[in-house]
């Protein structure tokens, strides 16, 4: 099951376009035991993790909006950015920024 986990953590970005379309997870964990749902919530969270520290990143470098970011990262509602990023690192976008 580890093998399988470490497996999905790195092909976590890729497989997001697969949540998306008509393809399934299931043949990755298949043989340890997870369930298409585990395999898909593993690849949903790292694939959030990842969105928001790129977000992060671009709020320390950039001088886009948070809006703008939360956008870019791929959130269509501003307030779930803020939520998911206050959940991940304890704080707001804009305390990030100020």
């Amino acid at each position: 099951m580890k093998k399988t986990f470490a497996i999905l953590l790195f092909i976590a970005p890729a497989c997001r376009l697969a949540s998306q379309t008509t393809a399934s997870v299931t043949p990755l964990g298949i043989n340890d035991g997870l369930s298409q749902g585990m395999v898909f919530d593993i690849i949903q969270s790292r694939d959030g993790s990842i969105r928001l520290h790129h977000g992060r990143h671009l709020l320390q470098t950039t001088m886009l909006t948070v809006s703008e970011i939360a956008y870019q990262v791929g959130y269509s509602a501003l307030n779930n950015f803020s939520d998911a990023f206050q959940e991940e690192f304890g704080k707001r976008p804009t305390a990030v920024r100020g």
